[in-house]
């Protein structure tokens, strides 16, 4: 967390606290380091000899714990000094001993009140008392005038608004400022009614603007410790302000028992914590538990001032901080949340720094954001350009992923390296190997390592010794009970159509077969279903369909063509295109099912940005310092491949997978080194830093009217305006906003829709997106053991060994659906009671007239 110096320069709330003894050291500790408090006074208690009883008491607690004893174990400690009884000399020996070990700052008070009003009735004694905090302050003025003390160590005093006229404490607290307190602590508002008055003539001459005043707040555990503080702020126990709050504990202590107490406590000084923060210009406050730190974080956080809401608060200065720059702040949700807001808070400053080291620091727009796949294509810190549609450029911006910086300096590193290349004009690409011109995302190069990948999977999956599901945690397909539950479902919708329609030979296609084992497992429940409920399955064909050959010749092979009496069909179709091969199932099929298909196909990318549209194109490269750990790893000549990766373009993943094993070709246990290297050159699943990145950049749609994200001819020639659908879906959120276009899923869907019988339904299990607002607007989920899990914006492209994964925008998909079919009825159901909360099932109904 950022100092306390640092905090009250900043004019950023702050919160101390008193350490009354060493045995809190511990705890304080703890708390300074999670960013509960900021800061901790150690209390100077001098020794005096025997003026009264309390002196006393307090002379041995001083003798047992020695305050620069305590120095060493206190986090962020303000050194007291108390001035009392002790000389000049001794006040300076003090100073200087507290600066060399350290503090954080000083804290002068006169000290000594019970003593200096004994002396005080003593002819003369008045004259025993050499110092106070005005002399203090001035004597650290004077130290560091003379080079013998920092000049940056703070010095802070304390006042006292109880007692006294209202004017002249407020005249005692100006004289302090102007003696050189960089802070006040204040005593605390017991009399709440006399503080506010004081308070308001401090606002008014403009003393809570000169210097921070941080009002104290003792936490109260009886009524006989409140009486205690009221001697100690100099008022009288029977104080007609002070009855109240008396009355209120006398009256808890007597008729709570003891968890009802402690809750009438808590909320008590939470309570004055409220009231204390609607004051103007208030600096923070000071906790004085007397009997420890236990209480400390459930007051805060009553108060609604926690280390995660101070955070906060922190963020939102520091965007207006760097607002004032030129310099936006956009970020996605989930780094204002409790675990994260620390965090988001240090990356912003540790930005303001590298910025005020720069001749021109503003004039571009931030992008804040925390990806939480294990492999993407985004580097740590990347550059973006925003275009015209002429190819002008309009402005720019830096995208900042947090979990790729393990530490605030690996992050001021590559802020500053990243700004430096801006200024010399040089992207990432250019410092490595491109591979192929800037395109729309779906023509991206990616696409063609993904089909590859899918090609050679059973061959990847032998020489990684591991299935490619282990990356997604399974798939949801082999999930027993949501088998069941989707074997269910088919039964009771086929039940219903076979009342009005006997005779159809229906089919249930599976489109995209990750494995057999959906099939297989589908069937066995559904026909035990079926018996147990005495209904008859009829003839029922289940129609397994996938673009590689080799899929299907291995599915047929463990399954057959029947299979406890229903038919089992193979097609080769390719979801995104399946009209032509399927058309002999037209109007026969009852149900579609896929399953993480829709995820893994080309799609573009919109920005929706102040009312402009940008299409978001990218360029796919590798890193040369990725590129150089390649080379020297698997002994291959630098120069053969940037020739190999730069060809990828025209000649095609597969013709570089082919010369790939040519030079593997001589190595021992060729296919293990050639797969392996594809691994480390797409990106190491354990090493979100390795492998192939992405650039982009946004170019201006100069009319949304004519942007035909849909190909109507890929739609097997269904009526759809895709200018239309669009408009229809940013209208229902007109803020800034990203999104995928999911183009070649909807092209396929919409002809799978078409395929279907009049009461057929098409079910996607996948990640979806159900509404635009979901991309920024992220809810909260929580993991399996009940944690909050970071809300999350970015929806891709992931990645998973060597295919691309990408949100599937449902919301879109739907509105499409609706103009070429306007019956249609959509259902989302969430995942979640399946152990997968991110996933969801997108079931589309042709006709919402279908037979229940």
């Amino acid at each position: 967390p950022p100092t306390v110096a640092d905090r009250l320069r900043r004019g950023l709330f702050v919160v101390t606290a008193e350490q009354a003894h060493s045995a809190q050291a511990p705890g304080y500790r703890r708390l300074v380091r999670r960013g509960v408090v900021d800061a901790v006074t150690l209390p100077d208690i001098p020794l005096v000899g025997r003026v009264g009883e309390i002196v006393r008491i307090l002379s041995r607690r001083e003798a047992a714990a020695d305050i620069f004893a305590q120095l060493p174990e206190t986090a962020e400690p303000v050194f007291t000094i108390s001035s009392s009884t002790r000389t000049r000399a001794e006040v300076e020996r003090r100073i200087l001993r507290a600066a060399e070990q350290g503090v954080a700052a000083l804290l002068a008070l006169s000290g000594g009140d019970l003593i200096r009003r004994a002396l005080g009735t003593v002819p003369g004694g008045q004259r025993l008392l050499p110092m106070n905090a005005f002399s203090t302050l001035a004597l650290v003025r004077q130290l560091r005038e003379q080079g013998r003390l920092p000049p940056d160590l703070p010095v802070w005093a304390v006042e006292n608004p109880l007692i006294g006229r209202v004017s002249a404490r407020v005249d005692r607290l100006a004289k302090k400022i102007d003696g050189g307190a960089e802070a006040i602590l204040l005593q605390p508002p017991l009399l709440w009614d006399r503080f506010t008055e004081w308070w308001s003539e401090v606002d008014r001459r403009g003393l809570n603007r000169d210097a921070p005043l941080v009002v104290g707040v003792p936490v109260i555990t009886s009524v006989a410790m409140l009486r205690f503080w009221l001697v100690l702020v100099g008022l009288k126990g029977s104080h007609p302000q002070a009855r109240p709050d008396l009355q209120g504990f006398a009256e808890a202590e007597r008729t709570l028992d003891d968890e009802g107490f402690v809750e009438f406590k808590r909320a008590w000084s939470a309570e004055l914590i409220g009231k204390l923060r609607q004051l103007p210009g208030i600096g923070g406050i000071h906790l004085m538990p007397i009997s420890g730190t236990g209480d400390i974080q459930d007051i805060l956080g009553r108060a609604g001032i926690g280390a995660a809401d101070r955070a906060r608060w922190d963020v939102d200065i520091l965007i207006d901080a760097l607002r004032k720059r030129s310099v936006g702040v956009v970020h996605e949700p989930g780094l204002r949340d409790d675990g994260y807001a620390h965090t988001f808070r240090q990356a912003l400053r540790t930005l303001e720094q590298v910025l005020e080291s720069r001749p021109q620091a503003g004039g571009f727009q931030t992008y804040w954001n925390r990806i939480t796949y294990a492999q993407h294509f985004r580097m740590p810190v990347a550059l973006r350009s925003f275009l015209e549609s002429d190819g002008r450029e309009r402005a720019w911006e830096i995208a900042v992923d947090l979990r790729q910086h393990g530490t605030g300096l690996a992050l001021r590193d590559t802020l500053t390296e990243t700004l430096e290349r801006r200024d010399r004009g040089v992207s990432g690409s250019e410092d490595g190997v491109a591979i192929g011109d800037w395109v729309p995302y779906s023509a991206s190069p990616v696409w063609q390592f993904n089909d590859a990948f899918w090609r050679h999977v059973s061959d990847f999956i032998a020489a990684h010794g591991r299935d490619y599901r282990d990356s997604i945690g399974g798939s949801p397909d082999s999930d027993v009970e949501l088998v069941r539950a989707h074997a269910t479902l088919f039964l009771d919708q086929l039940a219903n159509v076979r009342r009005q329609d006997p005779e159809t030979d229906f089919v249930y296609l599976e489109i995209g077969v990750a494995s057999v084992d959906y099939a297989r497992s589908f069937i066995d429940t559904l026909t035990v279903l079926a018996r147990s409920r005495q209904l008859d399955l009829g003839a029922l064909t289940y129609a397994l369909a996938d673009a590689a050959p080799g899929v299907l010749d291995s599915a047929r092979a463990e399954l057959g063509n029947k299979r406890h009496g229903v038919r089992l069909e193979y097609l080769l179709a390719n979801v995104e295109n399946p009209l032509t091969a399927l058309t002999a199932l037209s109007g026969r099929i009852l149900r579609t099912h896929m399953t993480s298909v829709v995820d893994n196909l080309p799609n573009d990318k919109l920005a929706q940005i102040d009312g402009d549209c940008f299409l978001i194109e990218t360029r796919l490269y590798l890193p040369r310092s990725n590129f150089d750990d390649l080379c020297q790893r698997y002994e291959l000549d630098p120069g053969w491949l940037e020739r190999a990766l730069r060809a990828i373009p025209e000649g095609g993943a597969l013709a570089f997978v082919d010369d790939l094993r040519t030079q593997f070709s001589s190595y021992d246990r060729a296919d293990f080194q050639l797969y392996h290297f594809w691994q480390d050159l797409y990106g190491n699943p354990e090493d979100s830093s390795t492998g192939l990145k992405m650039e982009e950049r946004y170019v201006r749609i100069e009319e949304l009217g004519s942007f035909a994200f849909l190909d109507v001819a890929r739609t097997g020639g269904l009526t759809v305006d895709p200018a239309q659908v669009l408009r229809e879906v940013l209208d229902e959120y007109p803020r800034n906003v990203w999104m995928h276009l999911s183009n070649r899923a909807i092209e396929g869907c919409l002809q799978l829709i078409s395929l279907l019988h009049p009461h057929g339904a098409l079910e996607i299990i996948d990640v979806i997106v159900r509404r635009i607002s979901d991309y920024h607007q992220v809810p909260q989920r929580l993991s399996r053991k009940g944690r909050p899990l970071y809300r999350m914006g970015f929806k891709g492209p992931a990645k998973y060994d060597g295919s691309a994964v990408d949100w599937f925008n449902g919301r879109l998909f739907e509105a499409a659906a609706r103009h070429c079919f306007p019956e249609v009825e959509v259902r989302y159901q969430s995942l979640e009671d399946f152990g997968r909360p991110h996933m969801s099932r997108m079931e589309l109904y042709r006709t919402s007239s279908m037979i229940r």
